[in-house]
């Protein structure tokens, strides 16, 4: 069985990082639209709001000439206007009664952005700070890792987090919260679902032993509470060294060099590295830990509207030449994808496991008015070998979806016993490249 999948509660995130407000330039157009939207929204809202309308009119402005700006490729900025103006029609037509106008230019705000592609995002202040925690390893929930299910989500609790001590248990399938059946969601709407702020509670319905005569339905009522993930792990698994990868956080590269440096002063086949279920994270720490394993070479090309960028590797900041396999799986994106595939094209690792999420762009963290935040997709990614992973993925070299019936890891075993080979054949003819 797996030994986790998806990284809890917040799937595929990749950036470079931004999170003051820029000097950008004042577009006289975008500055009407904005004017459209706030009058619209205080007349909706009967002008209720600790917010005045100049403050809104500013602070939206600046939201849609950062769009403007720095977004992918260009946008028709009136074509997110017209679809803020419907947003809130269909919110004073479906709420009713009196609302606070600071909802009503949030969701308009939500509107927009949902009109430019799924990976960007708005977030209010304390989504932005929550999102900002995340970052750390560190979210607000019950603390399981999820793998879509027919019948909901399979879930992995995470050692001593909320779940766990609540009595849930590896291969539980959630299929209901509180009233509401799992089945059809989106993984992202799941997601949602079970998030929540700390301190609040949410009842889980759970399926054990599916399938099996021991089968049975169970309740819990669990209060949410801050998770604080474990993103590395290292362990020594059959004479190979075993690096689990969740995330590329701020330190992810540290506690990864750390792992290398003590396997390299032991008499390994090799290493494993497993990034399935790793969404992503910080670009720059999935260059780094690539370049661990290259003396030379492309690892990314990024490609904006405006700059390009190539990111290489350097001889001073390998550690090992040792054979390397990869795992991979459906929930491996963004970063942990770069990493995969640059190994791949350089002919430094094999990968098994399943075909990858396939995500392709890059999001930039930017700071808004108020401690708002916006995730914005700036630019597309390319591999060593100038592949696009925009909808495609990473196809393994050796295919291997694991047995959720069982308590092995499939993948994981395939891959020791690739590296045992791997290493039989460097050992006997002195090649290093056998991809």
């Amino acid at each position: 069985m797996r030994v986790s999948q998806v990284i809890p509660l917040s799937f595929l995130f990749f950036f470079l990082s931004s999170c003051v407000l820029q000097s950008v330039e004042q577009s006289p157009m975008n500055r009407v639209n904005a004017q459209r939207i706030v009058a619209h929204a205080y007349d909706l809202a009967e002008g209720s709001s600790g917010t005045s309308q100049d403050q809104a009119l500013e602070s939206l402005a600046y939201f849609l000439d950062l769009i403007d700006l720095r977004y992918y490729r260009s946008v028709d900025t009136g074509k997110l206007a017209q679809a803020a103006l419907r947003n809130l029609d269909e919110n004073a037509q479906n709420l009713g009664g009196e609302h606070d106008v600071r909802d009503f230019l949030k969701d308009a705000r939500n509107a927009m952005v949902a009109e430019l592609d799924r990976h960007s995002q708005f977030y209010d202040h304390d989504e932005f700070e929550d999102f900002k925690q995340q970052l750390k390893g560190n979210f607000s929930g019950i603390g399981v890792r999820i793998l879509k299910h027919e019948s909901g989500v399979l879930a992995d609790p995470i050692r001593d987090s909320p779940a766990a001590r609540a009595g849930m248990r590896k291969g539980d399938v959630i299929f209901r919260v509180g009233a509401v059946s799992l089945a059809g969601f989106k993984m992202s709407e799941i997601v949602g679902i079970l998030r929540g702020k700390v301190g609040t509670n949410v009842t889980l319905s759970v399926l054990r032993g599916l399938d099996t005569i021991d089968e049975e339905t169970l309740n819990f009522s669990i209060t949410r509470a801050v998770v604080h993930q474990i993103l590395v792990v290292a362990r020594v698994e059959d004479e190979v060294g075993y690096i689990r990868v969740r995330g590329f956080s701020e330190d992810t590269d540290d506690l990864v060099e750390e792992a290398l440096r003590k396997f390299e002063r032991q008499s390994l086949y090799g290493y494993v590295i497993d990034v399935r279920g790793n969404p992503g994270g910080f670009l720059q720490q999935a260059v780094t830990l690539t370049d661990y394993f290259l003396d030379r070479g492309v690892v990314v090309s990024v490609r904006g509207r405006k700059r390009d960028e190539t990111f290489s590797a350097s001889s001073h900041a390998s550690i090992t030449q040792r054979p390397v396999v990869v795992l991979i799986d459906q929930g491996t994106a963004s970063s942990s994808e770069i990493f995969a595939i640059a190994l791949a094209d350089h002919q430094r690792a094999r990968l098994i496991g399943e075909q990858t999420y396939g995500k392709g762009t890059v999001q930039t963290l930017l700071g808004l008015h108020n401690g708002e935040g916006l995730k914005l997709t700036t630019a597309r990614y390319f591999s060593p070998q100038g592949t696009s992973l925009i909808d495609e993925g990473i196809t393994p070299d050796i295919e291997l979806v694991d047995d959720l019936t069982t308590t092995q890891d499939e993948p994981l075993f395939a891959a020791i016993a690739e590296l045992k080979s791997l290493s039989r054949l460097i050992s006997n003819s002195g090649v290093k490249k056998f991809f």
